[in-house]
């Protein structure tokens, strides 16, 4: 299976995972949010100590992309068996329209995961053409996913501002205990506001060295 329809799978995966999910989030929340806690609470009803969150933790410099657009690799989550990751992506240029991969042209600027950061009902498509602005789709997750070594995964997102979300992804890949590796990989694509089709941009892959969280999660 190709890239882009792997990516079709994934978010398919995630709606329907999100259909039973309860997702809560406060308005006034004034940080932001762990996305490796975010997706074991409302897709497996679990959660990670503190501990295994802090292994999570990544500590790497922030990313410059295409359009303005800014990475950040928050967290990977591996328990040998599973990856679960986190990144915020951030635009930084007011003419750009940063949008999920994870998400669609017609899905509310406002949030779709129960976020309303504000109360603007319009859809991405229409908020960049009425605004004119340049709609950009930013995929972020390990580039692995995308091997025969990965059979499918998932991909998820949480805005938690008006410029500014969270690209979460998961997926059962074995890793050797210890100090591993893998790459992060960032996609951006232009994307027609009218017809919707993508025109890729930019690709960009990151190396990183990471190690095992001390506790499994447990996951199907």
């Amino acid at each position: 299976m190709n890239s882009k329809m792997k990516k079709s799978c994934a978010v398919f995966l995630a709606l329907v995972c999100l259909c039973t999910a309860q997702p809560v989030w406060a308005e006034e929340t004034a940080e932001i949010p762990s996305g490796v806690s975010w997706i074991l609470q409302h897709y497996y009803a679990t959660t990670l100590t503190e501990e295994s969150l802090k292994q999570a933790w990544q500590n790497v410099p922030v990313v410059a992309c295409a359009r303005g657009i800014e990475v950040t690799f928050d967290e990977i989550a591996a328990d040998g068996e599973w990856v679960l990751t986190s990144a915020e992506i951030k635009s930084t240029n007011p003419t750009v329209l940063a949008m999920p991969g994870s998400a669609t042209c017609g899905d509310r600027v406002c949030g779709m995961n129960g976020e309303q950061i504000s109360e603007d009902q319009r859809s991405y498509s229409e908020v960049a053409q009425e605004e004119n602005k340049q709609l950009v789709a930013v995929y972020v997750y390990p580039a692995e996913f995308d091997s025969e070594a990965c059979g499918a995964y998932f991909l998820d997102h949480l805005l938690t501002s008006t410029d500014s979300f969270l690209m979460m992804s998961g997926a059962n890949y074995p890793l050797k205990e210890g100090k591993v590796a893998l790459t992060w990989g960032i996609e951006v694509y232009a994307v027609d506001s009218a017809d919707g089709s993508y025109t890729l941009l930019e690709r960009t892959e990151v190396p990183v060295a990471f190690t095992l969280i001390s506790e499994k999660m447990g996951l199907e």
